[in-house]
């Protein structure tokens, strides 16, 4: 039973756990405004309580009165509709939240904290989705938010945490998400969806291990809204070493069955261009491959691929390079303009223009291969990735999302920042619509952002002409030693003559004579240290040579070490310079 009558402010008694526990102070003076012109339009739902009425909702309706007479404008007595409700406990629940939900949404920590009410009250999922016109999923999402912490909590109401990186740590208890924000604080990080994903979720899964399961005994971590629900070892440590030593023991049970183990490590392309599946009569042997994360893949039945004439084969002198260096080295390149590119924003518009008039021609890369993450100099890496993250941030809160497409072996949401802009599903409409909200500032970083990423060179051959990626970089003064040293990675791909060549070239050792019983292994072990910390004791000759040293591969534009002289050869420079010229 309800009735409806008329009751002033200081009559009023603020409501005892109201759902909302956020207010917009603008909003609340534009309410505020709004009553001092027309007065309370809509009636405040209330119950009877020791002479005056408790508020059950239009707290906001209350507040917005107090701050009148807090300015003058309104008095104690001020006259405010109310429509008195009898009903008891649950009831009242409901009704407050239904009022709330009809007026200035909730945040989502208060729709939690309500719904958490109604469910401890005898409401399941369902009703509760039923009543106040969402799904299931997203009361279930409500109620797991619930296990924040306080602090995280906070920062969602303030606006300070989006629901993507609130989804992640819901996932983790409180002592996790307190050891998440003192790693922010000790490492000058700030907090995001993508921060969080990296920090609890970039973990080996428990798909990946080749050892029993019950052999583990450390803890799992599991994304409670991933579709897939994959389960994260928590002891990374534990996994890696239990992963090592079944990955030892199968490999060694291969070769006891007198079968010839291929480990290419994580450069799988070099698997498929030596090796195919036997046909039928041949006899097969075992690829065995350990990525970085962690993943063993097994193949069985694979069989050497012979070389054909014109493919390097022994009827023609092998390449200084094989495919896997150059590529490597067209990525390191492309780093280096990108670092360069995307604060220069005068060569962005160009590169822009080419790009549109040209069909995105070649331009169809997005990011490096995992293989540099661990081994570049990952400050310019990082910082691409977390402006990406942060434009990415933008669109996910607004609904969207990036999923892989169904060929992938891994499905569910792209976690990558760069190749998930590139692939937003949804409805065309709401992109533009996160677009057009996005300050002029904001768009112009988009806008650089998707231009520097997409501008990439390939790696199929030595870039020796002046092509647009060339000029672009010589403009900008990029250089690959900005940001890169050789590393094992890096080197391990040359063979020992020519590793012997580059620690003489840069100082690692006095001659190639000096080096020249020296083994691959420890060629590459010298040089990687060398090149990470130059000895202290080293001549600044010497040490200075260290620092110089690139292959000139990597130069913009690339130098052919074993390309013959010709004529044209030597107008390089004034073609170059022709060039430069024509681009002012």
């Amino acid at each position: 039973m309800t009735t409806t009558e008329m009751t002033t402010y200081a009559k009023l008694l603020p409501p005892k756990d109201n759902q909302r526990k956020s207010f917009d102070k603008t909003a609340l003076e534009q309410l505020a405004a709004s009553i001092a012109s027309v007065g309370v339009t809509q009636s405040l739902t209330v119950t009877k309580e020791r002479g005056k009425f408790r508020i059950i909702a239009g707290h906001r309706r209350y507040l917005a009165i107090g701050i009148l007479i807090e300015q003058g404008k309104a008095k104690d007595s001020f006259p405010i509709p109310v429509t008195i409700r009898t009903e008891k406990g649950t009831a009242l629940e409901e009704i407050a939240l239904a009022e709330n939900a009809l007026r200035e949404n909730l945040s989502a920590i208060d729709e939690c904290e309500a719904f958490a009410r109604l469910h401890d009250g005898g409401m399941d999922l369902a009703q509760i989705a039923e009543k106040f016109g969402t799904s299931e999923m997203t009361v279930r999402r409500r109620l797991a938010l619930g296990s924040l912490s306080e602090k995280a909590r906070d920062m969602v109401r303030a606006g300070e945490m989006c629901l993507s990186e609130a989804k992640h740590l819901a996932s983790v208890t409180v002592e996790e998400q307190a050891a998440y924000f003192k790693f922010l604080e000790d490492n000058n990080r700030g907090n995001g969806e993508y921060a969080a994903r990296q920090y609890f979720f970039n973990k080996p899964t428990a798909d990946m291990a080749i050892f029993d399961l019950a052999d583990y005994t450390g803890g799992y971590l599991q994304d409670l809204f991933s579709d897939n629900a994959d389960r994260h070892f928590d002891d990374v440590d534990q996994f890696t070493a239990l992963q090592n030593a079944a990955y030892d023991e199968k490999k060694a049970a291969f070769e006891a069955d007198g079968l010839i183990v291929l480990e290419p490590g994580h450069d799988w392309y070099m698997v498929t261009d030596k090796y195919r599946a036997a046909e039928e009569g041949e006899k097969g042997t075992t690829v065995i491959m350990k990525n970085q994360n962690g993943r063993v893949t097994i193949l069985d039945g694979m069989v050497k691929a012979k070389k054909v004439s014109g493919s390097g084969g022994t009827g023609e002198p092998k390449p200084r390079y094989t495919a896997a260096q150059l590529q490597h080295a067209a990525e390191l390149r492309t780093i280096a303009v990108q670092q360069k590119l995307i604060s220069n924003r005068r060569k962005v518009l160009e590169v822009s223009v080419l790009q549109y008039m040209t069909g995105f021609q070649n331009q169809v890369s997005l990011a490096p291969s995992p293989r540099l993450q661990d081994h570049y100099g990952s400050d310019m890496l990082s910082s691409i990735e977390e402006i990406a993250a942060a434009f990415l941030m933008k669109f996910r809160d607004a609904g969207l999302s990036a999923l892989r497409c169904s060929w992938y072996s891994e499905e569910g949401e792209i976690a990558e920042p760069i190749p998930a802009l590139f692939k937003l599903s949804g409805d065309r409409l709401l992109i533009l619509a996160v677009i057009r909200s996005l300050t002029d500032v904001e768009l112009e970083g988009l806008h650089s952002l998707l231009v520097t990423v997409m501008f990439h060179q390939s790696g199929d051959g030595i870039k020796t002409d002046v092509d647009e990626h060339n000029l672009v970089a010589m403009e900008l003064e990029a250089d690959v030693r900005d940001g890169y040293l050789p590393d094992e990675t890096f080197l391990k791909r040359y063979k020992s003559d020519q590793l012997k060549e580059i620690a003489a070239e840069c100082g690692a050792a006095l001659s190639i004579e000096s080096v020249a019983k020296s083994k691959k292994g420890d060629l590459v072990a010298l040089l990687t240290g060398w090149f990470k910390a130059v000895p202290t004791d080293t001549p600044a000759e010497r040490a200075d040579m260290a620092k110089k040293w690139m292959d000139p591969i990597m130069a913009f534009p690339a130098i052919d070490p074993d390309a013959k002289p010709d004529v044209e050869a030597s107008n390089d420079e004034e073609e170059i310079a022709s060039y430069a010229d024509a681009a002012e």
